[in-house]
């Protein structure tokens, strides 16, 4: 006769290797996906902190490169800015100088010299009306010595030819423009345009 206790306890022991079995191989298979699914979030969250450090660097890029070019930009602009303020403070010298210049005695063998050199041009010798302009101190200072110098005004001169002196600025400070009339050409020997022409030519 069969122990129905025993029995009971046989497949109760059965269904619990059974269930012990299956818990353990569902555990192992619970790990695995678990191991999985960590793997993928690591994985994942890898390439997100990737892609933000690949985004952060180009922005530091993009802004060192900005910076660079602002900050060049401006240094470049100061360079400038200095070398404007040198030259500046060196014609504003000179310019002074020359304005002393002209009130000296030197000046007027100076002014007498820059006409001759005017007058001398070939121009002079064609049948023309010409106009010499001089700055308004040196025409009320040398007006009459200037009309009356034959060593200026000689027979060199076409006959034909017809000269008068004008004002100009006192802006030019001194030297002479001369004008011919009729060919419209006019040549600046004033001291200021030559100035001018000389600090072009100065490298800093």
């Amino acid at each position: 006769m069969i122990d129905i206790s025993k029995k009971i306890e046989k497949i109760e022991k059965n269904c619990i290797d059974t269930a012990k079995k299956e818990l353990v191989a569902l555990k192992s298979e619970n790990e695995k996906i678990y191991e999985e699914k960590i793997s993928e979030k690591v994985s994942d969250y890898k390439l997100e902190l990737a892609k933000k450090y690949e985004e952060e660097i180009n922005k530091l890029k993009r802004e060192f490169n900005r910076n660079s070019f602002d900050y060049e930009i401006n240094s470049k602009k100061k360079v400038s800015k200095s070398r404007e303020d040198i030259l500046e403070k060196i014609e504003t010298k000179i310019i002074e100088e020359f304005k002393n210049f002209v009130n000296t005695l030197e000046y007027d063998k100076f002014l007498e010299s820059r006409i001759v050199e005017t007058k001398d041009l070939e121009m002079f010798f064609e049948d023309g009306e010409y106009t010499i302009f001089i700055t308004e101190n040196d025409y009320n200072r040398y007006y009459e010595k200037i009309l009356n110098n034959e060593t200026l005004f000689n027979q060199e001169m076409n006959p034909q030819s017809h000269v008068t002196i004008e004002k100009i600025s006192n802006n030019y400070i001194g030297g002479c423009i001369i004008l011919d009339k009729k060919n419209n050409v006019s040549i600046d020997n004033t001291i200021r345009t030559d100035i001018s022409q000389r600090m072009k030519e100065i490298n800093i």
